[in-house]
Formats: structure tokens, sequence, C-alpha cells
């Protein structure tokens, strides 16, 4: 009887180290799920851009660190805006130099950033193609937008 005991103990315990590994591995694969995109937002004179460490993502949890490298006191911010395709354009306000945000569905930003801070945006993004793009005014047209896949 004793020895029943001992065997049911043991494999408690086996079941219940199983489970903690499953749970370890899930934690991991969760973790390993989310991908992180850096993107350098900068400027030099008139030309601004928007560098993103890479282009596309599985679909999923995804994490945009921005960080202003420009060097001249300017101001920079990140949009993200899904599109259909990269024939699309977004409404553009020549008055202001802007996207009127009411007339676009922006998923999140990256609000304001002083040069040489970093902002995150994390989104749970599907399948499909977005544009990443700084709305101060006259950045847009400046070159400061990026297109981003996800699949």
């Amino acid at each position: 009887m004793r020895e029943s005991f001992n065997m049911k103990k043991y494999l408690i315990l086996a079941l219940f180290a199983f489970g903690v590994s499953l749970t370890l591995v899930h934690v991991q694969d969760a973790k390993a799920a989310e991908t992180i995109v850096k993107v350098q937002m900068w400027n030099d004179g008139m030309n601004m851009k928007l560098k993103l460490s890479r282009h596309s993502a599985p679909a999923g949890k995804i994490t945009f660190q921005g960080t202003n490298t420009s060097q001249d006191g300017t101001v920079h911010e990140m949009l993200v805006v899904r599109v259909k395709n990269k024939n699309e354009k977004l409404p553009y306000d020549a008055n202001s130099g802007r996207i009127p945000e009411d007339k676009i569905s922006s998923l999140g930003e990256i609000s304001e950033t002083d040069p040489g801070k970093t902002g995150t945006l994390t989104l749970n993004l599907t399948p499909g193609l977005y544009e990443l793009f700084c709305n101060k005014p006259g950045h847009f047209m400046a070159g400061m937008h990026e297109y981003f896949t996800v699949k």
C-alpha cells in the first residue's frame, strides 16, 4: 500500500512538473511572438525620414520603438494607418501641411518626441499594408513616411 501511495505521489509531481514546463514554453512562445521594430525619426534640413529596422513582420503584437535622432531640435511623431495599397493617397491639407487626423483611421501613434528621446507604440496588427508617417506640419510631404507589411 505504501508503494502505491509513493507511485501516486511521484505521478502527481511528474504531471505538475510537465504542466509547469508547458506553461513556461507557452510564455516563452508568447514573448517570442512579439516583434520589435526600431524606427529612426530624423531630418537633415529639408529631407525628413522614418528609417525602419525592418519593413515587414508576422501578424500579431508589434512594438514600434521610435527614436528622434534629429540634431536641430525638430520634434517628430509617428502615426500608423492601414492602407489598401501603395497607390492609395492619404488626404492631405496643403494649408496646414498635415494629414487631417479626423479623416483617417489612425491605429495609434508615438506622440511628439523630442530629439534624443524614444517613444513606443504596441499594436496587435493583422495581415495587410500600413503606412507610418510623421504628421508634424510639412514632414509628410518632406518624405517622412514608410510602408510596413504585416504577413
